[in-house]
């Protein structure tokens, strides 16, 4: 899998409860630096992608114990609700 089609299969992932704590693991064993930008990532990917939603993964990094995360995370959910509320 390439390009969108690896967002495509990550959204799917990141929405199931036994994926997503899967994908916990994993990422708690990241940088924060590295969390935070998979975050950014993948909220630019959402923003050109209206169909993909990483909100589960925003609303992990709110738990995180780095505050970097955490605004990482903060900054993903606030534009995805503005980005959906201009798009109504």
């Amino acid at each position: 899998m390439t390009g969108s089609a690896e967002f495509d299969g990550f959204y799917g992932t990141a929405r199931e409860g036994a994926d997503l704590a899967r994908f916990h693991d994993v990422w708690a064993k990241l940088p924060a630096g590295a969390r935070a930008r998979l975050l950014v990532a993948l909220h630019g990917a959402a923003e050109n992608r209206l169909r993909l939603d990483f909100s589960a993964l925003n609303q992990m990094a709110l738990d995180d114990d780095d505050p970097q995360v955490r605004l990482a995370g903060l900054r993903s959910t606030m534009n995805l609700m503005t980005s959906r509320s201009t798009a109504v």
